[in-house]
């Protein structure tokens, strides 16, 4: 993959050939794109723009930019040979046939032989459009005109989202699911006693983002005098600017965060971490190892994994509030919820079952 290319904390550039003679766009630098600037002036404020922009969104949302990208100069190189540039309105339709309709054997055979591609079939709608977003963002970073800003190619898309299937929802990990997931923590080794604290730690906070676990710190860990925890969330996917809030950590999620603390000896630095053989404590834990994690215990607790994943802990806890009648405002004080539009759908799930309409047949 690219950007394993390159330094930490360097910003991937896609460049655009630009011819000598004309000073025209002619290309983007396939062969070595992205790159990496890794000298600059202090002169060179574009380069600094760029790098204060890039450096401001999450890791998450940088990560699928640069995947996107990749993946969409792949599939030119695939599929447009002879014709790469400009990225055109037809090439933009041809991308979207291909990805929500049927693509091409020979295609899909060299995509996937790459491992740009991991399966045969369509992808979902949402990715198609997401990576379409990422070729607009990469055009108007370089002033050019937007091949996907086209009343032909909005009207197909609009069109395309009313026949596509449907992505489906990971399911909520509700209270009664994580009690369920916490009995497949049964025993007392280092690898239990973590599943166990994490999940805890995930819903009981909020229903924390499995980036928001991994990256806990034991720094922003203070105990109170009941013996409960209260953690500092310095910043999230809603919260860019770094406000941040605090969440508690109560009861049994606080009295096996403890234990595990404890065991493992950690004093500083990520609270959740591998565990190796031999019990051997890492540094870290990742954001993909949290739901390896999740469907992991899913499975053991005789789930269908592929129908779980770490978001279901906090969907699952918006929807347990729901469920169990907490104020809305109160679900998201803890969950970090911006948008209540957004907050509502899963706690309307919840609530559902308490809608006293439901009893009128036994009236």
């Amino acid at each position: 993959m690219y950007a394993s290319k390159y330094p930490s904390g360097k910003t991937p550039i896609f460049p655009v050939v630009v011819d000598e003679k004309s000073g025209e766009p002619s290309g983007i630098d396939f062969e070595n794109s992205p790159y990496c600037v890794i000298d600059e002036t202090e002169e060179d404020y574009g380069l600094k723009a760029d790098e204060f922009i890039y450096d401001s969104k999450p890791d998450n949302t940088k990560r699928a930019y640069l995947g996107d990208i990749q993946y969409f100069t792949k599939w030119l190189e695939a599929s447009c040979p002879k014709n790469k540039w400009p990225i055109t309105e037809e090439t933009i339709i041809k991308f979207i046939f291909q990805h929500l309709e049927e693509m091409p054997k020979e295609i899909e055979d060299t995509l996937i032989a790459n491992g740009w591609k991991r399966k045969r079939g369509v992808h979902a709608y949402k990715t198609v459009t997401r990576r379409l977003v990422s070729v607009t963002i990469l055009h108007k970073y370089n002033n050019l005109p937007d091949p996907c800003d086209t009343n032909k190619i909005k009207s197909l898309l609009s069109a395309m989202s009313k026949s596509s299937v449907k992505q489906k929802k990971s399911k909520a990990i509700t209270k009664s699911v994580l009690e369920n997931l916490i009995e497949t923590c049964a025993t007392n080794s280092l690898i239990d006693i973590r599943d166990k604290a994490l999940l805890l730690f995930g819903w009981s906070s909020g229903g924390r983002r499995r980036s928001e676990i991994s990256e806990a710190v034991i720094e922003n860990l203070e105990e109170t005098v009941e013996g409960n925890f209260i953690y500092h969330i310095d910043k999230s996917k809603t919260d860019q600017k770094g406000k941040g809030h605090d969440v508690p950590v109560k009861g049994k999620a606080a009295e096996t965060l403890k234990t595990w603390l404890r065991l493992a000896k950690i004093t500083n630095g990520k609270i959740f971490r591998s565990v190796g053989k031999g019990g051997k404590i890492g540094d870290k834990i990742t954001d993909v190892d949290i739901n390896r994690i999740v469907k992991k215990r899913c499975e053991m607790a005789g789930y269908d994994s592929s129908q779980y994943s770490a978001h279901g802990l906090r969907r699952g806890f918006v929807t347990e509030g729901g469920k169990q009648g907490c104020p809305l405002g109160d679900v998201m004080a803890m969950s970090g919820h911006k948008s209540v539009p957004i907050a509502m759908q899963y706690y309307e799930s919840g609530a559902v079952i308490n809608n006293k309409a439901a009893n009128l047949m036994q009236m």
